[in-house]
């Protein structure tokens, strides 16, 4: 196996576009979601790590119902005050 400082640099350059990509992703759906004031959210399937990578995410003051079904969510759970109104 590779070390991290083995890998081509070819390696490291793929993984940001992704990340960048998913990024924008989900913040159009964060934007969308704030300029209609929706109350339901669904991010399924969208590659999500941590919840704290969804730029906006906790700014979003009217969703009562967030789906993150077959994401890849690690770490401990966020505290119900980060999300006030679920």
């Amino acid at each position: 196996m590779f070390s991290r400082r083995q890998l081509p640099l070819t390696c490291f350059r793929v993984i940001p576009t992704l990340q960048t990509k998913m990024s924008k992703s989900l913040k159009k759906i964060v934007e969308e979601s704030r300029d209609k004031n929706l109350t339901e959210v669904e991010m399924c399937d969208r590659g999500i790590n941590n919840m704290l990578d969804v730029p906006g995410l906790f700014t979003l003051s009217n969703i009562t119902q967030l789906v993150l079904s077959h994401n890849k969510l690690t770490g401990k759970p966020l505290p119900p005050r980060a999300l006030r109104s679920i």
